[in-house]
């Protein structure tokens, strides 16, 4: 039986850390273990909305600032439900000074999820700088992953193969995620929260102006 209960990323995050500097694991090592705890206290299926790469890789870091601003999405509209489950009109719509600012806020909310949500995000903005402030960071502080050095090595190996006359065979480049895979991680966490619910109350106050959709249907019938 799969169990209800849930964890945060921040409870997971700093579990693998614990693990990691009490045990003297490996990041790989501390991942493995993490999960296994918290399946062993009857909390499955963490992979499904939890992020389990290392919190301190830069995969891990690029991958957490990609879905704060997810969330970021979510928690603006989560904020315009009332605790009876029905939105808040004051607060979606505003007031005649900040009227335009409110619906602006909304409908920008609803389409970072539409984004998210079917593959076709651009994380350019949330990674403005960021390979480049990561890896000084990283430096910093000692860091550097080993599979960057690998990478330097086998560029070292390509260089002195072609010197010696010998080539090497390149390795296939990796393919690009489709849009199904980039969305399926943020349809799962969208999913598991309580934004799902955000989406249905918001959904229940749309006007649908059935006047105008009857005459469009019309005009798209009447031969030209």
């Amino acid at each position: 039986m799969t169990s209800q209960h849930k964890i945060s990323q921040e409870t997971f995050d700093e579990t693998l850390l614990e693990n990691e500097d009490l045990f003297e694991m490996s990041p790989e090592e501390a991942i493995t273990e993490t999960i296994s705890q918290f399946s062993q206290q009857g909390i499955t299926n963490i992979e499904t909305y939890i992020l389990t790469s290392h919190p301190n890789s830069i995969q891990g870091k690029k991958e957490r600032e990609v879905h704060k601003v997810f969330e970021s999405h979510l928690n603006s509209l989560d904020e315009l439900i009332q605790s009876d489950g029905k939105v808040d009109i004051a607060k979606a719509i505003g007031g005649s000074e900040s009227g335009s600012n409110s619906i602006e806020k909304v409908m920008d909310g609803l389409d970072g999820v539409l984004k998210f949500c079917n593959g076709t995000f651009e994380d350019e903005d949330t990674n403005t700088n960021m390979d480049t402030n990561m890896e000084e960071a990283m430096t910093a502080v000692g860091l550097n992953t080993k599979a960057e050095e690998e990478e330097k090595n086998d560029t070292d190996g390509d260089v002195g193969a072609d010197v010696g006359g010998d080539t090497k065979e390149a390795t296939p480049a990796a393919s690009a995620p489709t849009k199904y895979e980039k969305a399926m991680p943020f349809l799962t966490l969208f999913h598991s929260s309580q934004s799902l619910f955000t989406l249905m109350s918001l959904l229940s106050i749309v006007d649908i102006d059935t006047d105008t959709n009857v005459n469009a249907n019309a005009s798209s019938d009447t031969p030209s």
